[in-house]
């Protein structure tokens, strides 16, 4: 017995050091950020914890980030941030994609057993996708339900719009569909509700919901026809 039992502390032991080694962050030079923070303060370093992860921790989304001061540095030396201290977020990396990262207030509302219209907002990090000096698109990854009811989730992107002065983003597209029921609903009174009205008549054009679903960018465009028309 005693036998056995030496071995198996042997075998564990020499197990050990390739357990560690397996949890250690490998992290690279596409890793390193520039955080700035709400009074235009910035800090240098390597992501450590990306901040899409919390929601499979019972955390909220796109919301809290860990980073390293080098990049071999390890657990001990990390400082987490979230939302609430960051307002931007830049890879230093040219060879990262999705550079460009923003604190948005985004637009959402929900559907309750009642059927009761529930308006809220979320706040999250969404990265920049394009823009002009009118309006700019996000997006950022969500995590949905596959079915209404059920536990089951799949990730998917969400790409909004901030219109210029209002610092909202309000939803475009959701998975590959349009999803404009946020916007809709929170611009549908005051100046904004001819906006709405000129946007559902053009979504009614399948030409125009395909284009928009295959490049949300061109949302863009739609709305420069927009602001066109309202100066003739």
């Amino acid at each position: 017995m005693n036998k056995i039992l030496i071995a198996m502390m042997m075998c564990a032991a020499m197990m050990m050091p390739v357990a560690l080694h397996a949890k250690k962050k490998h992290i690279t030079e596409a890793d390193r950020v520039t955080l700035t923070f709400y009074d235009g303060s910035k800090v240098n370093g390597y992501l450590y914890d990306h901040w899409f992860r919390g929601i499979y921790y019972g955390g909220r989304q796109n919301y809290k980030l860990s980073i390293v001061p080098k990049i071999d540095s390890d657990k001990k030396e990390k400082d987490e941030y979230t939302l609430n201290d960051i307002m931007a977020i830049d890879f230093d990396s040219p060879t990262v994609t999705d550079a460009h990262w923003r604190a948005c207030k985004v637009a959402q509302f929900e559907h309750e057993k009642l059927m009761q219209l529930l308006e809220k907002f979320t706040y999250q990090f969404m990265c920049v996708v394009a823009g002009d000096t009118t309006a700019t698109i996000f997006k950022c990854p969500v995590v949905l339900k596959a079915t209404v009811g059920d536990n089951e989730t799949y990730e998917a992107v969400q790409y909004g719009v901030m219109f210029k002065g209002n610092p909202v983003v309000y939803p475009i597209v959701t998975d590959g569909k349009m999803d404009l029921g946020a916007l809709y609903h929170h611009l549908k009174g005051g100046k904004t509700a001819r906006l709405v009205r000129y946007l559902k008549q053009q979504f009614k054009m399948k030409a125009n919901t395909n284009m928009v679903e295959r490049d949300p960018t061109t949302f863009l465009n739609i709305y420069a026809d927009y602001l066109l028309s309202e100066q003739q």
